[in-house]
């Protein structure tokens, strides 16, 4: 089965970096290259919480080496969690930036990485509409990552319905 759309998503994601020069009266705008040919890396963190030594250790070293090799993408996924944060989404809704900023402050460059929020794509919500009519919930709930994250939040037969997607 192929799947078309023709949904041109308007996503927004951090390209480029507007500096404004008060004191010159001047405005430089620094815009990246992200449109070479480079192979893509798509990679990211949902937004509950301050990202700790752990994520430093197991991704971020590895996310600022990426950048200078690849056209890498990080996604913050503000509505992957609220798949165990429905109940309480402040949590999620304040820490996007807490993300972002710890992107920045271990050198992941905006210029070189183009970093986007989840819920600022549209298309996605259009994707996972086609993705539940050809996947079954059976299906789902054998993957390994979704199987573990059912146990260790205690789920049971409860299961919010976006974390098996």
């Amino acid at each position: 089965m192929q799947v078309k759309s023709n949904f041109k998503p308007n996503v927004k994601c951090i390209d480029s970096v507007e500096v404004n020069c008060l004191d010159k009266q001047e405005s430089v705008q620094i815009t990246s290259d992200l449109s070479t040919k480079k192979e893509k890396v798509l990679t990211g963190d949902r937004a509950t919480g301050q990202l700790h030594l752990g994520h430093y250790v197991g991704s971020l070293q590895q996310r600022v080496k990426l950048q200078d090799m690849y056209h890498q993408t990080i996604l913050v996924a503000d509505m992957q969690g609220l798949t165990d944060n429905g109940h309480q989404p402040q949590k999620v809704a304040s820490n996007i930036l807490n993300v972002v900023a710890d992107y920045l402050a271990v050198g992941i460059d905006p210029l070189k990485t183009r970093i986007c929020l989840q819920s600022a794509i549209p298309a996605l919500a259009e994707l996972t509409m086609y993705y539940s009519n050809l996947v079954s919930i059976s299906r789902l709930e054998r993957n390994p990552t979704v199987k573990n994250e059912i146990q260790s939040k205690s789920f049971g037969r409860s299961i919010p319905a976006g974390l098996l997607y």
